[in-house]
């Protein structure tokens, strides 16, 4: 941030967001383009956060236009330029840092990002496991109330547990 003074009683962002999704939540469903209109007043009348929001949307607009180029490039450049079909540029450091085109990378940067690739992928198939085991052991539940939402079912589910302990 630029080191705009907060004033004391400022709410954070957070707060913010979460106050608008409550207040635009209904049956489990939450309208974001209601959500973002209820809270937008409260974030344009702070500097602090309006900077923020505003970075923070740069930064994943400017990752989208370096992938979106690449794609373009890679059409016709792929068989010249990328043996190995790499993306053309990686974020290094935290998520709001800088993007560092593959090519320019050290050896030690390759790895970090191998590294981060992989945890994303280890965290993504942990969460698989849990859905397809959550699924697996709910089916007798789903099967017989297919148009149930998961929050039923789960009640459900609970409710036969505990009848049989």
């Amino acid at each position: 941030m630029h080191g705009f003074p907060r004033r004391p009683n400022a709410m954070s962002l957070n707060k913010i967001v979460a106050d608008a999704i409550e207040a635009n939540e209904a049956a489990g469903v939450i309208d974001r383009h209601n959500a973002i209109n209820a809270a937008m007043p409260q974030i344009l009348a702070d500097e602090e956060l309006t900077e923020m929001c505003v970075r923070s949307h740069l930064s994943k607009v400017i990752a989208s236009n370096v992938k979106k180029r690449r794609r373009e490039r890679g059409k016709t450049t792929l068989e010249q330029n990328n043996l190995f079909g790499l993306m053309d540029a990686h974020p290094i450091g935290d998520s709001e840092g800088f993007i560092k085109r593959t090519e320019a990378l050290t050896r030690a940067e390759f790895r970090e990002i191998i590294r981060i690739r992989q945890d994303q992928v280890t965290a993504d198939l942990t969460y698989l496991k849990r859905l397809r085991d959550a699924e697996l052991e709910t089916r007798a539940v789903w099967d017989r109330h297919p148009d149930w939402t998961w929050g039923q079912v789960e009640a459900e589910y609970s409710r036969q547990h505990a009848k049989a302990a």
